[in-house]
């Protein structure tokens, strides 16, 4: 059997969780023991879900969308770690728990949001934290936007230390042109060929 139910006949149904049990409390229940129960339930599927200590902050429209993108986040081809999780819009306590990356992993200072709305408060925070959230309704486009946002910053630090790298290279001593054997040695050489793969 299934119901539909409008979010304006029911108080405080905007919270409710999508893929999650609906309780209804009746006049003999007590509504603490039928609170405590659906809380058992949701720990025990948010405890069943590997988060690492460094990741991506990863939000979904219900638990069923919400395990389909960290399946795919886990896979050998994709391999994202996810240190945080959540079920419905992005909103501003969502930004800042992601926003922890900053300190450790600059590029998991990220959330990626399947198939969700971002609220405007959470959207001006992020611009504000630097926390870049990703949105899509289908999971590889969050997947092809992460990656694209990797390489930009795996180019860039490139760029940042390309100045300050010296890389290996070969060269030959040019004979007769040693000017000075000690300190200083002073002597003419030729570039043979650069080693630029470090």
């Amino acid at each position: 059997m299934s119901a539909f139910i409008s979010s304006g006949l029911v108080k405080g149904f905007e919270h409710a969780i999508g893929s999650t049990s609906l309780y209804v409390v009746g006049p003999d229940d007590d509504v603490e023991d039928i609170k405590e129960v659906a809380m058992k339930d949701m720990k025990s599927v948010v405890s069943s879900i590997d988060k690492s200590e460094e990741g991506v902050y990863v939000q979904a429209t219900a638990l069923g969308s919400l395990e389909a993108l960290l399946e795919v986040l886990k896979t050998s081809g994709v391999s994202i770690p996810a240190s945080g999780i959540g079920i419905g819009p992005v909103h501003k306590k969502d930004v800042i728990k992601s926003s922890v990356m900053l300190e450790n992993k600059k590029e998991y200072a990220t959330m990626l949001a399947f198939d969700v709305k971002v609220t405007e408060g959470a959207r001006e925070l992020s611009d504000k934290l630097g926390v870049k959230v990703f949105m899509a309704d289908i999971i590889y486009h969050l997947f092809d936007q992460f990656k694209a946002y990797i390489d930009t910053i795996k180019d860039e630090k490139k760029k940042e230390v390309a100045e300050e790298a010296v890389f290996p290279c070969v060269l030959k001593i040019i004979p007769n042109c040693v000017f000075n054997k000690k300190d200083p040695i002073v002597l003419e050489l030729m570039f043979l060929r650069a080693f630029s793969g470090y």
